[in-house]
């Protein structure tokens, strides 16, 4: 260790003491301050393998630190910004499509969302209508001005809806604006507001009975009588390629649950079984039921028989012309007309007194008109087309089928 003004001995110990390990430093060098030499000296010398007295470097009172044996572990105290988001005032109204909204003074709302259709695939590639905005049971005159449409590229619309205050009748006018979303890196002027659409918001009468009870049906499951090959009753023979299985459990007593679980894990296990079985390909499976479909006006007799047709209408499905579902009414002229049924090729058939029905959706017969000069109750679901409806009177007389009749749809 040389101590001096400049570091003459220092490079050639240096070289003369490279084969035995041994190293030497210098401790002030004209361009380094002395303390910062002394210390960088010392420190150096303390990596070489030397115990200084760090008691005559520090003052007293001074501890030692150990260092610590495991990576420096970072952690960061900065406080995040987080944009802003906009929600509803404490107890305000939300709507279910734009979450935030905002009363205003002069009993107005105002409701505010984002829409694209990477978060609203379901309004992608379609007008964006009242039914979106305003969902439920909410009669609405409006006039479309622009179809709200959402972009394609990606992009996302800022959407508005205003609903002002009632008027002395209790209506209150609706308009829906929109805007795009400009990027972030956009500077200069936002994109103007489009105005989509305006109308008029009333509360319908509550719906009746009629409304709100079962709509009467277009088609029903009937079945239909369906002739059998004449050779095939003059010749009854064993069907070749036909598994009969016979969907009936005995050992269950009388609890209709637990009949039901047995017959349709029975008919479950013999479907999968055949299914599965090589020897069965080309072939069909027959399940034979007594009483699970209700022909005509009887009813269902079994219902543990039921569920074997419901599960087997999902095997059906999954391998046409496999699985044949079969039910009769126990009788000895069905039995002896099961091989000429089947020689039909339906899927699903039923016997009763030997004769064979087959399922097929019928129109349910039309209502009788209602006479001349009488006019039935307006349907809420239908559309009334009003002619002139963009005039005074025309205004009127849509309101009134709004508020008395219930419309929710009006073509002007």
């Amino acid at each position: 260790l040389e101590v001096g003004p400049d570091p003459v001995l220092t490079p050639a110990v240096q070289r003369t003491l490279e084969e035995d390990g041994d190293d030497g430093r210098w401790t002030v060098i004209p361009a380094r301050p002395e303390p910062a030499g002394l210390v960088t000296a010392v420190a150096r010398a303390h990596t070489a393998g030397v115990r200084p007295d760090w008691r005559a470097l520090f003052p007293a009172g001074t501890v030692p630190g150990e260092l610590p044996t495991y990576a420096f572990g970072g952690r960061r105290y900065w406080l995040s910004q987080t944009p802003p988001t906009a929600s509803a005032p404490a107890g305000g109204p939300r709507h279910p499509l734009l979450g935030g909204a905002l009363e205003l003074a002069d009993g107005s709302t105002v409701h505010t969302g984002r829409l694209s259709s990477s978060a609203h695939p379901r309004l992608a590639g379609r007008p964006v209508g009242a039914e979106d905005l305003l969902p439920g049971e909410v009669p609405l005159v409006y006039r479309q001005h622009v179809p709200l449409r959402l972009p394609e590229d990606g992009g996302a619309l800022d959407v508005q809806l205003t609903v002002g205050e009632p008027d002395e009748h209790g209506h209150r006018g609706v308009t829906v604006h929109s805007r795009p979303v400009p990027d972030s890196g956009a500077r200069g002027r936002k994109p103007a507001w489009v105005r989509h659409a305006e109308g008029v918001l009333a509360a319908g009468p509550a719906p009746g009975p009629a409304e709100s009870g079962p709509r009467p049906a277009l088609h029903r499951l009937d079945w239909i009588r369906v002739p059998v090959p004449a050779d095939a009753v003059s010749e009854p023979a064993a069907e070749p390629g036909t598994v009969f299985v016979r969907c009936v459990d005995e050992g269950s007593g009388d609890d209709p649950a637990a009949r039901a679980h047995a017959a349709a894990r029975q008919a479950l296990e013999a479907v999968q079984g055949f299914l599965a079985d090589d020897r069965s390909r080309g072939a069909r499976i027959v399940l034979v039921t007594e009483g699970a479909v209700a022909v005509g006006d009887e009813g269902v007799g079994d219902p543990g028989a039921a569920a074997v047709w419901g599960l087997a209408r999902a095997a059906q499905s999954e391998h046409p012309g496999r699985v044949v579902l079969l039910d009769t009414d126990g009788t000895e002229e069905s039995r002896g007309a099961v091989e000429a049924a089947l020689a039909t090729g339906e899927p699903q058939l039923a016997l009763r007194a030997g004769v064979a029905y087959v399922p097929r959706l019928v129109a349910v017969p039309a209502e009788p008109e209602a006479e001349p000069g009488t006019v039935g109750p307006l349907d809420p679901d239908g559309t009334v087309l009003v002619t002139g409806g963009t005039g005074t009177l025309g205004g009127v007389v849509a309101r009134h089928l709004v508020v008395v009749h219930g419309v929710r749809r009006l073509l002007l």
